[in-house]
């Protein structure tokens, strides 16, 4: 009477009623149905089913590479040259991956580190996947070392790139050990020996060793991108030296092709792996969450213990020299040798650039 039901009909009356839309089950003498434990068993079986038979749209890996080139591996801020190499060989390996997308937002960093990701963009194409580079606000120096291989490069207007030499830094910590009482003697049987030692001041030999090193990195990195851009050594010369280059600059200069977004990149790369359809995938290591649970705890422990040990007056003293010694400990290539640019975007109160 209070329309909150439909009928009111006894058990037996609702089997009747349901016989005669469904059919009998003479077996079980009620009407035909099923479980719904079976029934989503048996539709999830004719989804995949349906998934095996349909074919599954390509994958292009996206790979970014953002903040400083370090050698090892990618931390927080950084791009580790084994953590980006490690993706793009593991993009290399799975056949669902066609072709790759190169997200370059980077001043550069270790030379040892971005050779890494140079072969590793060199290798793919090799192995007949398209890479293509969309580079970010900053693509300079070592961010332009890993881009330049690839198939095409895209950039916008007012991007930072280019920036193509290398420095050599080997820091000396003599003067600072002298101020707190450490100082260091010894014998050796050549002008080099100890050259190289941290406490020691370098010596005249050493300086020309280190330049010398400088010298053939620098000749390694212009031949790299002469050969990679369909130039000459001497005209790629004539716009390096570490000189940096908006965009529209780089283009007139041949160190990208075209201007365009990353949307643009993704459609080039789809034609030139000749896909009609494709899915784009975040290419990103896989974190083991009970490692990062880990890192966190030991994390936060060691934040514990310097507050709890170290005295506040003291950790007040330290805080400046920590801003210098954190950025210097990422540079950390094997050589001392760097292709770094100490260039950025900033946008002032008034909205320019």
């Amino acid at each position: 009477q209070a329309a909150l039901v439909t009928h009111v009909e006894t058990l037996e009356a609702f089997r009747s009623r349901m016989k005669e839309r469904v059919g009998e089950d003479a077996e079980h003498g009620s009407f035909r149905q099923i479980h719904f434990h079976d029934y989503l068993a048996a539709t999830e079986m004719q989804q995949q089913s349906a998934l095996a038979a349909s074919p599954t749209p390509a994958w292009i890996a996206r790979v970014v590479v953002q903040g400083e080139i370090v050698d090892g591996y990618s931390e927080v801020g950084v791009s580790g040259g084994d953590s980006v190499q490690e993706l793009l060989m593991a993009a290399q390996r799975d056949d669902k991956v066609r072709a790759v997308l190169l997200r370059v937002d980077s001043p550069g960093g270790s030379v040892w580190a971005s050779e890494q990701i140079r072969r590793g963009v060199a290798q793919l194409k090799a192995a007949g996947k398209p890479v293509v580079v969309s580079m970010g606000n900053v693509a300079a120096s070592g961010g332009y070392w890993i881009s330049m291989n690839a198939d095409h490069i895209f950039a916008l207007p007012e991007t930072i790139t280019g920036s193509i030499g290398i420095f050599g830094l080997l820091p000396t910590f003599e003067n600072s050990l002298q101020k707190i009482g450490v100082t260091t003697d010894g014998v050796g049987t050549t002008s080099l020996a100890g050259a190289f030692r941290l406490d020691r001041p370098l010596g005249a030999n050493a300086k020309r060793v280190i330049q010398a090193e400088v010298q053939r990195g620098y000749d390694d990195f212009i031949n790299k991108v002469a050969e990679a851009r369909g130039q000459t050594p001497d005209a790629i010369d004539a716009v390096a030296r570490g000189r940096v280059w908006s965009g529209e600059a780089a283009l007139d200069h041949g160190l990208i092709d075209a201007f365009g977004t990353e949307a643009d990149a993704v459609a080039a790369l789809g034609e030139l792996a000749g896909l009609d359809d494709w899915e784009l995938v975040e290419w990103t290591e896989e974190t083991d969450p009970f490692m990062l649970l880990i890192k966190q705890f030991f994390g936060g422990l060691s934040g514990l213990v310097r507050a709890s040990v170290i005295p506040q007056s003291l950790l007040q003293l330290l805080q400046p020299a920590e801003r210098i010694v954190v950025p210097l400990s990422r540079f950390s290539d094997p050589r001392g040798q760097y292709a770094h640019c100490e260039c950025g975007v900033a946008v002032s109160s008034r909205g320019g650039f």
